[in-house]
């Protein structure tokens, strides 16, 4: 890709059997340890995972374009993140919306807490046209996180260990069901629904 760069490339899972070891390490550091060039390293991966292998690119996050596109009006806030049972999970999978109510609200405060959980909820059930979701009324789903704005934040990856479970989340409602309580998710517990556009 046109502006990256070998070390920019994070492996999150090879989707090859005897690879899982190397789940997030940047394509250089797999380049080391098989003792190879990165460009063969991504060769492999592209051939022997038959295209099932899953990268995350770092050098695509400017944040000054980041914070006036998050700033406007018009955004509503979303994550790409493929969420998988094995590899290395991508950070933003655990951390996208911890991360905009903890530091683009409450540390910069690009915008107010209000516009953040409208652009998270009822502005985007609008734009995408779910009519039982994104707000709380009679008759509509009830999908409910109770957050602590003071402490809600993505723990993100440190020493090679992967993001972590985000802070300040206290309970979370899907379907008008309770999964986590007191922090903790409820294992027993399966509310979740496909939506359809």
């Amino acid at each position: 890709m046109v502006g990256t760069s070998y070390e920019d490339w994070q492996l999150m899972d090879a989707a090859i059997e005897g690879w899982e070891d190397l789940s997030g390490l940047t394509v250089p550091e797999i380049a080391r340890k098989r003792n190879t060039s990165p460009l063969n390293i991504v060769l492999t991966l592209s051939e022997a995972s038959k295209g099932a292998a899953l990268m995350l690119c770092h050098a695509l996050s400017n944040e000054q374009i980041l914070e006036r596109v998050l700033s406007h009006d018009l955004c509503l806030f979303e994550t790409d993140a493929v969420i998988k049972s094995k590899g290395y999970p991508n950070p933003a999978a655990l951390g996208t919306f911890p991360k905009i109510l903890g530091h683009y609200v409450r540390d910069r405060k690009l915008f107010s807490i209000e516009k953040a959980v409208q652009r998270m909820t009822s502005a985007s059930a609008k734009r995408f046209r779910i009519k039982d979701r994104g707000t709380l009324e009679p008759g509509k789903a009830a999908d409910i996180v109770v957050f602590n704005p003071e402490a809600v934040s993505e723990t993100p990856p440190t020493n090679g260990k992967p993001a972590g479970r985000p802070a300040g989340i206290q309970h979370v409602f899907v379907n008008g069901t309770q999964v986590v309580k007191d922090g903790e998710y409820i294992d027993s517990v399966r509310a979740k629904q496909v939506l359809r556009l």
